[in-house]
């Protein structure tokens, strides 16, 4: 989470990376089922954690309680609940965009998915989502599609792409960490939708506060 975090809203503060939208306000909004997600620590930075719908659809709530400009939402797997997609409704009529991932399964890794299309809890969330959602993959640095992303298919429209292939890096105590391997001096590069996803969140909120006339729906045209 912090790390996705970084990506959309890290301080321009000379302490490390910066954020698209480094001036942000942050609401951090736990979602994630306590004790799921192991040891994350910087030596060890895989993580699987496990959400529920119901708590995803909490924390919308919150989110939108607490007059936010943009939800990002780095997740993904299998539908969305009826509870999930009402929250996301909820979240449109009160003109917040929604930024979601559009999976990682671009390489046919998942079976039950197809890489052509996004995830399917992306495709519910544009569904749900009034016009107010923006699908997000990812690209390299040199702006190729990422092999793992997966793809627009049929919700071109609400799609947008991101870099989301080695992207800076792990912190311990506010340093960025350096592993040594076989002598070598490394730092930590992330990939992934998920990291793509906060890019665009950030865009969207630099766009809101340039132009704060524009409704929800005309930033996600934009």
């Amino acid at each position: 989470g912090s790390k996705v975090a970084r990506v959309a809203a890290g301080a321009r503060d000379g302490q490390g990376a910066v954020g698209i939208a480094f001036g942000a306000n942050v609401l951090a909004i736990r979602a994630d089922q306590p004790g799921s997600c192991g040891n994350d620590t910087p030596d060890n930075a895989a993580q699987t954690c496990l959400f529920f719908d119901n708590d995803i659809a909490r924390g919308i709530d919150l989110a939108i309680a607490s007059n936010a400009t943009v939800i990002n939402l780095s997740l993904g797997g299998g539908g969305a609940n009826l509870n999930l997609r009402n929250a996301l409704t909820r979240a449109a009529n009160a003109g917040i965009v929604v930024v979601i991932a559009a999976g990682n399964a671009g390489d046919g890794s998942d079976p039950n998915i197809p890489p052509d299309q996004p995830d399917p809890f992306a495709t519910d969330a544009v569904n749900a989502g009034n016009g107010n959602v923006i699908i997000v993959g990812a690209v390299d640095g040199q702006g190729q599609f990422s092999g793992f992303s997966n793809r627009a298919g049929d919700f071109a429209a609400s799609y947008l792409t991101a870099r989301g292939e080695a992207v800076c890096c792990v912190y311990d105590d506010g340093e960025v960490f350096v592993d040594t391997v076989d002598g070598q001096q490394l730092v930590t590069l992330f990939s992934g939708t998920s990291f793509a996803t906060p890019q665009v969140a950030g865009a969207v909120a630099l766009l809101a506060e340039a132009f704060p006339n524009l409704e929800a729906t005309e930033i996600v045209e934009i």
